[in-house]
């Protein structure tokens, strides 16, 4: 701990923020987050492995998925529901099989999502 404290707040800041940004790379949400904000004709935004679904279907999935991430923030944070928070993770498997289920999502378009 003697030796964190030589070191100035901003630097370890700007290390931990650089290392979040760096590990966001290769993960398919940030990647299709990113998506929203390219060209669609691009050769990047075609070489994607969910290349092969709907574009809408894709950027739609993509805003609910964002939405949720949001709202799980915002749970975690609260004081009255942030003791629940890994309740609701633990229910997520539960809520992605009723989706397929009740064909609100196709399996075959949720098995490209998830290769």
């Amino acid at each position: 701990r003697t030796l964190l404290s030589y070191i100035p707040l901003p630097v370890l800041s700007g290390v931990f923020l650089y290392l979040g940004f760096t590990s966001l790379q290769g993960l398919e949400l940030w990647d299709r987050t990113l998506g929203l904000f390219r060209d669609a004709s691009s050769a990047i935004a075609k070489s994607k492995r969910w290349s092969g679904l709907d574009a809408k279907f894709t950027t739609g999935l993509t805003v609910v998925q964002i939405a949720c991430v949001l709202l799980m923030m915002k749970v975690t944070k609260s004081s009255r529901f942030g003791v629940i928070s890994p309740l609701i993770i633990a229910l997520l498997p539960l809520v992605r099989r009723v989706l397929i289920q009740s064909r609100l999502i196709p399996k075959p378009a949720m098995d490209v999502l998830d290769s």
